[in-house]
């Protein structure tokens, strides 16, 4: 059968029945209208409904779950077709048997065949309580389960500095974060959403969305694409691409002499509790992003300083054929438009990095540090004080060390691969190779250090 999902099975409690938790009031009012998607505060739980004068139709959904599932004898599965009546502010609904539905034997109770369910709408229209029956093969009743629920419903911010995101109403933990779906909310409130597009820990841009409750207490959370059913649904990429379109800053430009497209988009740093964005971020384009392209660069562009002010950041493009970065141009105290541009003296500290995700990031690195001994070198030998010389050389030294130690990890591993005759022992080389190019390119730049450091000591 297409039964509730295991989490709410194991939550039923006593047996009883479904009649008498019907209010009076809410039987008798008029008509109310149930169409559109709810959700459960407590659990992982979407209910769309799609009425028609007194007639409902619709499904209940685990939307935790990408598809059904098998625990044991217990067959899961993500949908429930349901139909039923309204009659004032209360449905009563059944599951609908027949066709893919099936009967399965859940541990405890034997011939589980469907459910019951009676949806009582609040006055507000906006929140609803659930209320689930378990019907077994001879007809009797199986346990029962409660749950408030929330109607799913999106518009446009109220504030405009918001635009480029939707609202929506959504569970939300005590602390102002946005669960995930299969974790417990404390409550229901409008929540904005925008698209964000991040790096992931191998260097490769992926889309995510940033949700933030609109009233405090308040706390940023990120849930990357695709993401569990609600969202991969309803909050899909195109929603909010549709939302932000036209409201950011975007132009046109160049990189390796091939067009490149640009946007200036809000950004904001995980866990944090303003609504207001802490940071402005470059996405670049190889094609105009109107049409829905993804990114091929994303770096922060500029940062918002304590006192409110913005301050423009520069981040490296890691993509481009030289060292190259994208930076926030500040007009009339605001990020206005993206430049990009080569670093004439790229600074020694961005590239003292030990280990990296990938190869290509490793080899990026190393080529930034040959920038940095070609560029930045003599002004740095020339302008930093003696105590600055010697933290570097400091820094220098444990980022060999530690490089050292990723040579000789990856020395293992491929004498470990070839002895066993497992993998790819080639791979481990070229990991080997990458960071020993690092280690001779810091050599130099150590040497002059110390050499500057010990003519001023003489």
């Amino acid at each position: 059968m297409r039964t509730l999902p295991l989490l709410t099975l194991l939550a039923l409690a006593s047996c009883t029945s479904l009649e008498g938790l019907y209010d009076r009031a809410a039987l008798e009012g008029p008509l109310a209208n149930m169409s559109g998607t709810w959700m459960a505060t407590a659990g992982p739980y979407m209910l769309t409904l799609h009425q028609e004068g007194e007639t409902i139709r619709g499904s209940w959904r685990d939307i935790s779950a990408d598809r059904d599932r098998t625990w044991g004898s217990l067959v899961v599965e993500a949908t429930t077709a349901i139909e039923g009546t309204v009659r004032g502010r209360v449905l009563k609904a059944q599951s609908v048997l027949g066709g893919s539905t099936h009967m399965v034997v859940v541990a405890g109770y034997q011939g589980v065949t469907g459910f019951l369910l009676a949806f009582t709408l609040a006055p507000d229209g906006a929140s609803a309580e659930a209320v689930v029956n378990l019907v077994t093969y001879d007809g009797t009743s199986a346990g029962i389960w409660k749950t408030p629920m929330a109607r799913f419903a999106q518009r446009a911010p109220e504030d405009p500095a918001l635009a480029g995101g939707i609202v929506c109403t959504l569970p939300v933990a005590g602390d102002g974060s946005v669960p995930g779906l299969t974790e417990h909310a404390s409550s229901v409130r409008d929540v904005f959403i925008a698209l964000h597009y991040t790096r992931d820990v191998r260097g490769d841009v992926m889309p995510s969305r940033v949700l933030i409750p609109t009233e405090a207490p308040r706390r940023v959370s990120w849930i990357h694409y695709p993401g569990p059913g609600l969202y991969a649904g309803l909050l899909d990429r195109g929603t909010l691409l549709g939302a932000r379109s036209g409201r950011h800053p975007q132009g046109e430009t160049a990189l390796d002499g091939q067009p490149c497209w640009w946007v200036l988009a809000p950004g904001w740093d995980e866990g944090a509790a303003d609504l207001t964005p802490t940071k402005f971020v470059a996405e670049l384009y190889r094609e105009n992003p109107a049409g829905g392209a993804m990114p091929f660069e994303v770096v922060d562009a500029a940062r918002r300083q304590p006192d409110g002010s913005w301050q423009s950041t520069h981040g490296y493009l890691w993509t481009a054929q030289t060292l190259t970065c994208a930076r926030a141009v500040i007009e009339d105290g605001r990020p206005a438009r993206v430049e990009i541009y080569a670093p004439e003296e790229p600074p020694l500290e961005d590239f003292l990095v030990a280990t990296d995700k990938t190869v290509a990031m490793v080899r990026w690195r190393t080529r930034g540090l040959i920038a940095v001994k070609n560029r930045t070198l003599p002004s740095l030998l020339r302008e930093r004080k003696t105590s600055e010389l010697t933290t570097l050389v400091e820094k220098i030294e444990q980022v060999m060390l530690d490089v050292n130690h990723e040579v000789e990890r990856g020395k293992d591993a491929g004498q470990k691969q070839l002895e066993e005759g497992t993998g790819d022992a080639s791979e481990a080389r070229v990991w080997v190779i990458a960071y020993q190019e690092r280690i001779e390119i810091l050599k130099p730049i150590l040497a002059a250090i110390k050499e500057e450091i010990a003519n001023r000591n003489k």
